[in-house]
């Protein structure tokens, strides 16, 4: 913290005098500071230091050094959002893109863009991200910058993925591929064949999704991005577990959670002690996965992740179901299945209607079971996945067969 203390006193005590030479320099160890920066817990005045870092940022407009401001811009929403503090991040993001408008700063201003669309997708904002995305799409293409317009297509085609648009997703995603063939973009071409394996597991294919994350999971280490392989390799986790590989996948999933603990990332980290906790709950450890449910809700609570805080939510009242906590367990899935429906994610009103449907068959409601049956069969249809339709047909069997259109939602 003395660091910022020293650089908080160059730049106040020193406006006035302060030669351009030296703002580069503040600059760059403010730069450095907040890469090596941990977590917030570790972290005593996080105000301070967003207010010295743009204090820097307005001293470099003043002498004319405009990329150099987005850059350390860029570097302050990004350590933002990696402590979980997204709506500081998202006025930083806005911020650096104000910076940027001017045509010769074109590749900061779209990357903000991106990024600010990304962190509004997370929140479940996904007409918003997608306008963010999309408007990125275009400067790019204006611009022929095929590398950021191929990250801004792989950014629309995970929002696509989010609202169960899996056709859109995938036509996306190829074309991403298309933009970036001979342009050696391997960062982005991992994230692609994660995506498009992702798709897959997704649409109740595992096997095929196996080549994609492994390709996807051998770049990535390649290339010692350990975010991205933290994420392959919890994809490649699920994905194993679906095909009843439980010890490789228990392997997958402790390799991406300890490579999102390496890089402090918490809302990564989150997202993979869900999945774990629902292998523990196929490895009968239940204790253990009633812990990485709650630590994984807690984040989402912190970050405003209302999708992760919903599909948490589900799990735990599949946990509760089993206890025979059946009221508990009702009343926590209509909570998650009702921000599901908000957002429009898919997938996540498929598995919440199902495991509804369970509880209503557990606790003899008939016309509620119908109605759970009914939604879950559709969304499952709308996104072509055949084993969850295959488990809503053998559901309806194990209660008396078909007594309603399974294809129509009431």
């Amino acid at each position: 913290m003395n660091h910022w203390r020293d650089i908080q006193h160059a730049i106040r005590n020193d406006d006035s005098r302060i030669s351009g030479d030296q703002v580069v320099l503040v600059a760059m160890r403010a730069e450095v500071l907040l890469i090596e920066s941990g977590s917030e817990s570790t972290v005593p005045d996080i105000p301070m230091i967003i207010e010295t870092t743009r204090e820097i940022a307005r001293v470099l407009e003043r002498f004319g050094d405009i990329s150099r401001q987005i850059r350390l811009l860029l570097r302050l929403a990004r350590w933002l959002e990696r402590l979980g503090r997204w709506d500081d991040a998202l006025e930083v993001y806005s911020e650096a893109e104000t910076a940027g408008r001017e045509t010769r700063f074109m590749v900061l201003y779209i990357q903000s863009m991106e990024e600010r669309g990304d962190i509004l997708r997370r929140r479940g904002c996904f007409d918003a991200a997608r306008s963010v995305q999309s408007g990125a799409l275009d400067h790019a293409r204006s611009a022929d910058l095929k590398p950021l317009a191929a990250h801004a297509l792989n950014n629309i085609g995970v929002i696509d993925v989010d609202q169960g648009m899996l056709t859109e997703a995938l036509t996306h995603f190829n074309e991403a591929l298309d933009l970036i063939r001979g342009n050696l973009e391997p960062i982005l071409e991992g994230h692609l064949y994660n995506n498009l394996g992702v798709v897959e597991c997704i649409m109740g294919h595992p096997d095929t999704a196996y080549p994609d994350l492994k390709r996807a999971e051998s770049i990535r280490r390649t290339l010692n991005d350990m975010k991205g392989f933290a994420e392959t390799s919890h994809n490649l986790g699920m994905a194993l577990m679906d095909t009843g590989r439980i010890g490789d996948a228990e392997s997958a999933l402790d390799e991406a959670l300890n490579a999102a603990e390496s890089i402090r990332d918490e809302h990564l980290k989150a997202n993979i002690l869900l999945s774990r906790a629902e292998l523990m709950i196929r490895l009968d450890r239940r204790e253990i996965a009633r812990h990485c449910v709650l630590e994984a809700q807690t984040t989402y609570s912190l970050v405003s992740d209302r999708l992760g805080w919903a599909d948490a939510g589900r799990i735990l009242a599949d946990m509760l179901l089993t206890d025979g906590k059946i009221e508990d367990a009702r009343t926590i899935a209509t909570q998650s299945i009702d921000v599901f429906r908000s957002l429009q994610h898919v997938l996540g009103v498929a598995q919440t209607a199902e495991l509804l449907a369970r509880i209503a068959s557990v606790s003899a409601e008939p016309d509620a079971f119908n109605a759970r049956v009914a939604e879950s069969m559709e969304a499952y249809r709308h996104l072509g996945n055949d084993p969850g339709i295959e488990r809503i047909r053998s559901l309806m069997t194990e209660n008396g067969g078909g007594a309603i259109n399974p294809g129509i939602a009431p």
